[in-house]
């Protein structure tokens, strides 16, 4: 059936800018996406695609005019997640976007084991990819932990990117169902 995924995402990140000689420029970002999307579940497995616009604004200290993420970008994003119960006890979940804006791309798996009868817990890897820019995370999840209508997600680990930095990642996320 019909899905509308509303995503409100917000960071900071820091890189070290060759136009500016090699010096680290922080950034802060927020995000803003509004996707219709269709979901298709089949027994133990669910597929959900999406499609739409993608608002985003970077700000920059200090300004780097050679970055395309910089100031207020618009642009169109796809995504697609699933969700999988191969038993009982285990799940392996995935989602995947592409985006119009610095051809941004992302890629997350996981796996969890069942604990408590409450929650999944397991390994996860994620990828992003813009302009040139990797990154690259490996961890562990806690996920869908329910209270109510909601559903809740916690991750965290060790990241690292094609400027050759590393440093812990955490990552927390709600989905609120009507």
């Amino acid at each position: 059936g019909f899905n509308l995924k509303l995503v409100l995402a917000g960071g900071l990140y820091r890189y070290n800018a060759g136009s500016l000689g090699g010096e680290r420029v922080i950034g802060a970002e927020t995000a803003l996406m509004v996707m219709p999307g269709w979901r298709v579940k089949r027994g133990d497995l669910e597929v959900k695609v999406f499609f739409g616009p993608d608002i985003e604004n970077h700000r920059l200290w200090p300004d780097d005019p050679a970055n395309r993420l910089r100031g207020r970008s618009f642009g169109l994003r796809f995504a697609t997640e699933f969700w999988y119960e191969p038993s009982a006890t285990t799940m392996l979940a995935g989602d995947a976007a592409l985006s119009s804006i610095a051809t941004q791309q992302s890629l997350r798996l996981a796996f969890g084991w069942r604990m408590l009868d409450q929650f999944y817990f397991g390994p996860e890897t994620q990828y992003f990819g813009s302009d040139g820019y990797r990154h690259w995370r490996l961890g562990g999840h806690f996920t869908a932990l329910k209270t109510g209508d909601n559903e809740w997600l916690a991750a965290g680990g060790w990241a690292r990117d094609s400027d050759g930095r590393s440093s812990p990642y955490v990552r927390l996320g709600v989905t609120m169902r009507p």
